[in-house]
């Protein structure tokens, strides 16, 4: 059987999302990627849904020094915590790239869509859902969450599992909520009725 193929914008649990179904099912699952162009024309995936606000925060923290992001920082992408002008910029980057990944998404029908809340809050269904969409099953290990959290710290991953907030997170997080409203920003417009789908599903 194929692979478990997993995507979602930047911030969306896409690599802790990986890591837990390789423990779960034998290695057999991989992360895609962060942009629409690699889900259009591909075979089955599943896309993680997290709200906006959040994904596009921790999207944007990514490219701040001492965020944990090494490769940004050896290629010189990082920027300072001070740099505002540079955050933003990465909001706008990071926004753009959301609205364009889930913008008419549920055209593609070999996507299956869950939430951030599934991964995180009843993993041991997310991990059934994701595995179902590719023709496995999974047998329950009560220690596959710690297994997963070890596992990201031996490939450097820390960053990538629940955590203390970085300082600069929330100079982000308000510069997001300045500039985006709930009432007018086409992307949580999105998020909001892909979400009430999910709920209505349990997923």
């Amino acid at each position: 059987m194929n692979n478990i193929v997993i995507s979602a914008p930047a911030g969306s649990g896409m690599t802790y999302a990986t890591l837990l179904l390789k423990l779960a099912y034998n290695n057999k699952a991989e992360g895609c990627g962060h942009e629409r162009f690699e889900i259009e024309n591909s075979g089955p995936q599943i896309v993680i849904l997290r709200n906006p606000y959040d994904t596009v925060a921790s999207g944007a923290e990514r490219w701040v020094k001492g965020s944990g992001h090494s490769n940004f920082e050896i290629q010189g992408q990082a920027i300072d915590a001070t740099d505002l002008e540079g955050m933003k910029n990465n909001i706008r980057n990071e926004e753009a790239r959301y609205l364009t990944f889930f913008k008419d998404i549920e055209s593609l029908d070999h996507i299956k869509i869950l939430s951030f809340e599934l991964l995180t809050q009843n993993t041991k269904k997310f991990i059934q859902e994701a595995g179902s969409h590719f023709g496995y099953t999974y047998d329950s290990d009560e220690e596959l969450e710690a297994k997963t959290f070890n596992e990201l710290k031996i490939h450097g991953y820390e960053n990538r599992a629940p955590r203390e907030k970085f300082p600069a997170r929330q100079i982000i997080e308000d510069l997001i909520a300045e500039k985006y409203k709930k009432q007018t920003w086409e992307s949580w417009k999105i998020y909001s009725e892909l979400k009430a789908k999910l709920d209505e599903k349990g997923l």
